[in-house]
C-alpha cells in the first residue's frame, strides 16, 4: 500500500498472514499494544475530536495508555494477565503499582479511568456507554425532578442492573427504582446488614 521497503522475520510474517493483517512493517508498524486496547484507542478517538495519544511526558515517564490533555483525563487498559497477582510475583513487581500510579496522576490532576480487559470483552456497550459519559457526549440526560421512585421487585432489579452496571447484579434485600414517564431509567439496591449497620 505504502510503496515502501521493509524486512520482516519469517514468525512475524506467518502471524500476520495467519491473523489476515498487514504485513508491511510501515503501513502496521508493531506495537506493544494488545488488539482490545486497540480497539479501545479506535473508539474514542472515533467519538473525541481533541488530542488523543499514549504518553510518557506527565509524570515521569510513567505511561498513560490513552490521554486526552484538553481534559486532564486518561484511559487505561488493564490486560487480565499483566495485571494479575501472579504476574506481580512472578516478575517481583509490587501489587500496588497501579494504585500508586493513579495516586500520583490524581496529585498531578489527571483523572484515570481503568478499563478491565474483561469488562470490554464482555460488557463493551456498558464501558463504551460510560467513556461517552466521562467525555461529555451523553445527549439523553433525565434530570430526577422529571422522575418518580418507587419500589420495585428482585426481578426487575436484578434485570436492570445485570444489563446496565458493569459489575452486575449482587443481591439485595430492597430496591427502588427511579422511573421517568413509567420507564425505569436508575436503580440503588439495599441489604439488611447494611440497614442494620446504617
Amino acid at each position: 500500500d505504502c510503496n515502501s521497503n521493509f524486512s520482516i522475520n519469517r514468525q512475524l510474517w506467518r502471524n500476520r498472514i495467519y491473523n489476515k493483517t498487514k504485513i508491511c512493517l510501515i503501513c502496521n508498524p508493531i506495537t506493544n499494544k494488545s488488539n482490545k486496547e486497540i480497539e479501545l484507542f479506535d473508539f474514542i478517538k472515533s467519538n473525541y475530536y481533541g488530542s488523543l495519544s499514549s504518553d510518557r511526558t506527565v509524570l515521569n515517564g510513567k505511561e498513560l495508555d490513552i490521554y486526552l490533555p484538553e481534559l486532564d483525563l486518561a484511559f487505561e487498559f488493564n490486560g487480565l494477565y499483566w495485571h494479575s497477582a501472579e504476574h506481580f510475583q512472578s516478575n517481583g513487581k509490587e501489587h500496588n503499582r497501579d494504585f500508586i500510579k493513579y495516586e500520583l496522576f490524581k496529585q498531578h490532576g489527571v483523572r484515570i479511568f481503568s478499563i478491565m480487559e474483561d469488562e470490554w470483552i464482555h460488557k463493551q456497550d456498558i464501558v463504551k456507554s460510560r467513556i461517552k459519559n466521562i467525555i461529555g457526549l451523553t445527549t439523553n440526560k433525565i434530570y430526577a425532578r422529571n422522575c418518580v421512585v418507587q419500589p420495585i421487585d428482585r426481578k426487575l432489579a436484578k434485570d436492570f442492573i445485570d444489563a446496565n452496571h458493569i459489575q452486575g447484579y449482587h443481591g439485595c434485600s430492597i430496591s427502588y427504582g427511579l422511573f421517568n414517564n413509567d420507564n425505569l431509567v436508575s436503580v440503588m439496591t439495599f441489604t439488611s446488614s447494611n440497614i442494620t449497620r446504617k
